[in-house]
């Protein structure tokens, strides 16, 4: 099955991948859920709800909400570590990443990050994660590694970029284009 987050309702649809219909709708996860992961185990799904500071967690077996954990302000994105231990979660208005323990689903840390974080992705079985800073033009970096995350930032580039990927924002960063793809120094 696909969970989808509905925007502009309060709800996650489950749509039966074989048949491509919508086969539930959860309604009431939270307002303007944004970003949704599964856990490793498929067991449930975590939403971001980006207009009340939340993240709801979906059992996927009978499509109730567990639990609603309160994050920082705005969350955008929301991935989980390869174990399924630790739930990451940006939060864009308060520049940080809300570190959630799936084991009972509460925030054990929270991390200061670049300006306006707004997507994370990881290397997958490095332990490294990447938050993409769209307010600052940097690249966070979180380590996971014996329970302890460490932060490193550092600046990638600036918006806004022409056709052909010359900054013209005044900040001297440029690159160039290969098909859809832009690379930046």
């Amino acid at each position: 099955f696909l969970y989808v987050t509905n925007m502009r309702s309060t709800s996650v649809s489950v749509i039966n991948t074989s048949t491509g219909t919508v086969v539930d709708t959860i309604s009431d996860v939270g307002n303007w859920p944004l970003a949704i992961t599964m856990h490793p185990n498929g067991k449930a799904v975590y939403v971001a709800n980006y207009s009340d500071d939340s993240v709801a967690v979906i059992s996927t077996s009978d499509k109730s909400i567990i639990k609603t954990i309160p994050v920082q302000e705005s969350p955008m994105d929301i991935i989980s570590t390869a174990d399924g231990d630790y739930m990451l979660v940006a939060n864009s208005r308060s520049n940080s990443v809300s570190i959630v323990q799936t084991s009972d689903n509460t925030v054990i840390q929270t991390i200061s990050v670049g300006d306006l974080p707004y997507a994370i992705t990881n290397m997958e079985n490095s332990g490294l994660f990447y938050i993409s800073n769209i307010g600052s033009g940097t690249i966070s970096v979180i380590q996971n590694s014996s329970f302890a995350f460490n932060i490193n930032t550092g600046l990638v580039a600036y918006y806004p970029f022409d056709d052909d990927a010359n900054d013209y924002s005044g900040n001297g960063h440029h690159g160039v284009k290969n098909g859809g793809v832009r690379y930046v120094s």
